[in-house]
């Protein structure tokens, strides 16, 4: 007969408190390699009762009592939903064993993973980077989240490749193991060893990313779908919002990017861009890219309202709808600011006459 959750529940809490029996350590670790929703419950039971003073194995271990005055604790915070026992709210099990049942995983916590955030998957492992502060443990690396910013410490021969996946309306920053930085735009992922090894630095991304890589004898090499980014140690932006299209701006340093079977040198101040045919480079405004990083997007003369429906739910994660009286309206000098409420945006395009916008629901029409 398969384990119910209070079973599994029951096996962690008794595994973390060190009164676990030989034969039921056996069958955690079974049930801990085979399902990845019992890991992540372990690993946040474990962080919930060490965060009050209770010790795990191999130290003093928590009484009766304390656990219980734990879970009434929890209870009236609302982050144990329920504590069963045989006649009442907690159930004493052996050597101080506490039933956790219908555990309720706040949105903050790193076991609660959903598409709407900021997440890191190490191996078969997702973890929630949304909390303020993070630090956990991640299949042999130790992982430090704090002000939108993860930093790592560790090794591992198996959980090498991992992927940070930012959704529309937020941004990220991790830095990697040779202390190189890649801030990562909405909308965006990065694929990437956490050590590197070998004779080069690589890493993939769909989106945007900037990047301010550690000077280094090993070049470092940004792939996107249809072109290669390599240099020593600088500071650029890779746009590849459009799939089709590639953009590479070089802020500082010298990057060559390779595409369609060419290869550009870059100089600072200059974009190549890659469409499927050739590179072609123009000069940029360094500011422009510098507060894109800001949450400051602003776009080109001329845009239509339709590449700002498109845009715009990128960088905020809100729908836009272009209704058909507004079709193929352009607009000049149009800055979108992800730190400002989405109605003083709307207020910009509505000052421009050209279109009108309405909300219905959750989505904002222009018309």
């Amino acid at each position: 007969m398969g384990l119910d959750a209070i079973d599994i529940q029951t096996l962690i809490i008794a595994d973390i408190l060190g009164s676990i029996t030989p034969e039921e350590k056996i069958q955690l670790n079974k049930l801990k390699e085979e399902s990845e929703e019992v890991r992540i419950q372990y690993e946040y039971i474990q962080k919930e009762l060490a965060s009050e003073g209770t010790q795990v194995a191999g130290e003093s271990y928590a009484t009766a009592d304390q656990l219980i005055a734990i879970a009434g604790k929890r209870r009236r915070n609302k982050i144990i939903t329920q504590v069963f026992a045989a006649a009442s709210s907690i159930l004493i099990l052996g050597g101080g064993l506490l039933y956790f049942t219908n555990l309720s995983i706040k949105s903050d916590s790193p076991a609660f993973v959903s598409d709407n955030m900021i997440r890191l998957t190490v191996g078969d492992k997702k973890i929630n980077l949304e909390s303020d502060a993070l630090e956990m443990n991640a299949n042999g690396f130790l992982l430090h989240s704090k002000n939108k910013t993860l930093t790592y410490t560790g090794a591992s021969d198996t959980y090498n490749r991992s992927i940070l996946t930012v959704p529309p309306g937020k941004d990220y920053k991790v830095i990697l193991s040779d202390g190189s930085t890649v801030i990562l735009n909405a909308t965006s992922t990065l694929e990437f060893p956490m050590q590197f090894q070998g004779n080069t630095r690589e890493i993939r991304i769909t989106g945007e990313a900037f990047f301010k890589v550690a000077k280094n004898t090993h070049p470092f090499i940004v792939h996107t779908s249809n072109s290669d980014v390599q240099v020593l140690g600088t500071e650029f932006n890779v746009n590849t919002y459009n799939s089709a299209t590639v953009k590479v701006a070089l802020v500082e340093g010298s990057v060559k990017m390779n595409a369609g079977g060419r290869s550009v040198l870059l100089e600072p101040g200059k974009v190549a861009t890659f469409a499927g045919k050739d590179i072609t480079v123009d000069s940029f405004d360094q500011e422009e890219i510098l507060d894109r990083q800001k949450g400051i997007f602003r776009f080109p003369d001329g845009v239509t309202i339709d590449e700002i429906a498109e845009a715009i739910p990128r960088y905020s994660g809100i729908k836009l709808i272009v209704d058909q009286s507004a079709a193929g309206k352009k607009f000049l000098g149009i800055t979108y600011n992800r730190n400002k409420p989405i109605e003083y945006f709307m207020e910009q395009l509505n000052a421009t006459k050209e279109i009108t916008s309405y909300k219905q629901g959750e989505v904002y029409h222009l018309k």
